[in-house]
């Protein structure tokens, strides 16, 4: 006769199919939810160089291999969707791991180790004029092999040769220091940095720098484009003088040095500072402004416009456009990383997908990290990609459509509230994420910089930057003076603006130390709410 337990044993399920039980629930769960996980490749490749670069040691580098091997071994054990995601998880986090790896180790160049002292001779390799701060950077190729094969001294501005360009030959005695890392524990690490520029020391002139042998004729493209790009911004600022002359050339050419230490405050406290690096407002103009001449141009003949693909040709010139831009303007990291994501938007509209989706942004985000990884772990990558999708993600969402869907019979001032409406929106989602992200990295953010950006974004889309190509056309020319003056008068008000916004009471909000385990729990909750 068969025992209680014996009974027990014949009803009761075996305890594996417990958890099996729950793993085909989520299983279920996750089936609903398949197209939006390939949108979480990104953020297990994102996972993978973060812990690259917190990890210090090779043998716990190894270890998250190790568990990441784990994990995707557990998911071929597993099966289904669970067990496809944890075996893609694995695999993408450990390649994030590898790519970061390998991108260290493929920049790796010589650092100094104790303080240097002594004559310092070589060759420029780029100049870097900061007058705001009253201070000039260059960057030197040393001829002492027992030096880093590349150095930064900083100058002030009185103490600056003649001649001091790319390509000269520099004598100067000099005090050059290690590489410095975080002044805090979390803080800012410039010598990673410095590490990725392959700027082995940094210094400054004991005495007075002499020019042995002045420039010659710019070699190669790069050299030819750094010389470009430097007459360009010394013509806009003497046509342009001042702060706005200086802002002006910083739209064009990315050149900020000029711009006061007060005006660079004022832009940061009002929340107008993304304005003055070229990333997406400025990319955005340009490619928008570009697709919409094409097309129109291409629109006034019938025949082309009835037989022509014109809108993929137009998405296709704005392409061009823009990654000529971008080179103009010294291809910076903000500068590319908008570049890839509105080419990838572009060619999200010549193969007729949608342009604004989630899963062109995760594309470009994960080329971005394949060829920079390291931009991961800057502000400037993290506000941008934190501002962009949450904003993809609002007008792929109900309200994002309701917002933008046009209205039949809607009277005028129906659709002026609706499109006041969408930028008020627009700029609270686009603030709140910008703001946890300066927050943590820079222990303060404007409070007001909702406000500022509803008046400044459309002032420098509709009037400054119109004003400055049509300026930059008519230069050649030399009939370019009034144009030039009403862009001076345009940026100053900007100027204006962002000192009112920025002196209004409580126009700052600071905090101190954000935990890093707070931020991430910051950035897991945006993803997870995104997609």
């Amino acid at each position: 006769m068969a025992s209680v337990a014996d009974a027990a044993a014949l009803v009761a399920p075996p305890r594996s199919s417990w958890w099996r039980g729950a793993a085909a629930s989520v299983d279920d769960w996750l089936v609903a939810e398949r197209a939006q996980i390939p949108l979480w490749s990104p953020a297990a490749f994102g996972l993978g160089i973060v812990l690259y670069f917190m990890l210090p040691w090779a043998g716990e580098r190894l270890a998250v291999v190790a568990g990441a091997a784990a994990v995707a071994g557990a998911g071929v054990a597993l099966r289904g969707v669970v067990g496809r995601m944890l075996v893609w998880g694995g695999v993408l986090a450990a390649l994030g791991l590898g790519i970061a790896a390998y991108r260290s180790n493929d920049v790796a160049s010589p650092v100094l180790r104790d303080r240097y002292e002594g004559d310092v001779a070589g060759t420029v390799e780029s100049v870097e004029v900061r007058s705001g701060r009253g201070q000039v950077r260059f960057v030197l190729a040393p001829a002492d092999p027992g030096l880093p094969p590349h150095v930064r001294l900083s100058l002030k501005t009185s103490a600056v040769p003649a001649g001091l360009a790319p390509g000269a030959h520099v004598r100067v005695r000099a005090m050059l220091l290690p590489p410095q890392g975080p002044s805090f524990p979390g803080g800012y690490d410039f010598a990673r940095t410095l590490w990725f520029s392959q700027i082995g020391a940094t210094g400054y002139p004991l005495g007075t720098a002499v020019i042995t042998r002045t420039a010659g004729t710019p070699n190669g493209i790069g050299e030819w484009l750094d010389a470009a790009r430097a007459r360009l911004t010394r013509r806009i600022e003497a046509q342009v003088p001042g702060d706005a002359g200086a802002i002006s050339a910083a739209f064009v050419t990315g050149d900020q040095g000029q711009i006061s230490t007060a005006t660079n405050l004022a832009m940061r406290w009002s929340g107008m500072a993304h304005l003055l690096s070229i990333s997406g407002v400025h990319i955005a103009i340009v490619v928008g402004g570009t697709m919409w001449l094409t097309r129109a141009l291409l629109c006034l003949s019938p025949w082309i416009a009835l037989r022509w693909p014109v809108k993929a040709i137009a998405a296709g010139a704005a392409a061009v456009t823009g990654i000529a831009y971008t080179i103009l303007a010294g291809a910076q990291v903000p500068t590319v990383r908008s570049c890839i994501g509105t080419v990838v938007v572009l060619l999200g509209i010549i193969l007729g997908r949608e342009a604004l989706s989630l899963r062109l942004l995760a594309a470009g985000g994960f080329v971005i990290l394949a060829i920079r990884p390291e931009a991961l772990l800057g502000p400037s990558f993290q506000l941008t990609f934190a501002a962009v999708t949450g904003l993809v993600a609002l007008f792929n969402s109900k309200v994002g459509r309701w917002l933008t869907s046009p209205r039949q019979n809607a009277s005028w001032l129906s659709r002026t509230l609706q499109h006041v409406a969408g930028l008020v929106v627009t700029g609270v989602i686009a603030e709140a994420l910008l703001s946890a992200t300066a927050l943590f990295h820079f222990n303060a953010t404007g409070a007001y910089g909702v406000l500022a950006n509803l008046i400044a974004i459309p002032w420098t889309s509709f009037v400054i930057m119109p004003l400055l190509v049509v300026a930059l056309a008519l230069d050649p020319l030399g009939i370019a003076h009034p144009v030039y003056w009403l862009l001076g008068k345009s940026m100053d008000a900007l100027i204006w603006l962002a000192d009112t916004v920025a002196a209004w009471p409580g126009s700052v909000i600071r905090l101190g130390l954000m935990p890093v385990s707070a931020y991430a729990l910051l950035v897991g909750g945006g993803l997870w709410l995104f997609i």
